[in-house]
């Protein structure tokens, strides 16, 4: 996104990122990342059209990371028809909300085992 504003000297992305609280979120490497703004707070303005597309981010234990909260925001997301899309293993995150049934998807190579076996609607692939 950032190489695309770059190259088109246009402000053609933004991003923010979101926590389930205003702590910053701390990927699997260890690198914590500030919080932009809450998923409470992106949920609570239905009408702030500016996101038009969200990509959830998911480590591991993936299987214990979603939350009342925030299968109650991805299904609200998903509601207002913004698109979605899940980077590494956060496809299990929206797999489990319900939210891939008959979509083709894939998901990161050390969970494609586990995730055939758990699910059966979301049509998975080992490729891209």
């Amino acid at each position: 996104f950032r190489i695309a504003n770059t190259v088109s000297r246009l402000p053609l992305f933004r991003w923010r990122i979101a926590g389930l609280d205003a702590r910053p979120v701390e990927g699997a490497n260890g690198l914590a990342i500030p919080v932009d703004v809450t998923v409470d707070e992106l949920t609570s303005n239905p009408q702030d059209r500016r996101l038009g597309q969200l990509a959830v981010v998911a480590g591991e234990p993936v299987e214990r990371q979603l939350t009342p909260q925030l299968n109650r925001f991805l299904r609200v997301m998903a509601r207002r028809g913004v698109a979605i899309s899940a980077v590494g293993t956060a496809t299990w995150l929206l797999a489990q909300t319900g939210l891939l049934a008959g979509t083709r998807c894939t998901i990161h190579w050390s969970r494609l085992a586990a995730f055939s076996e758990m699910f059966n609607q979301p049509r998975i692939r080992d490729s891209l």
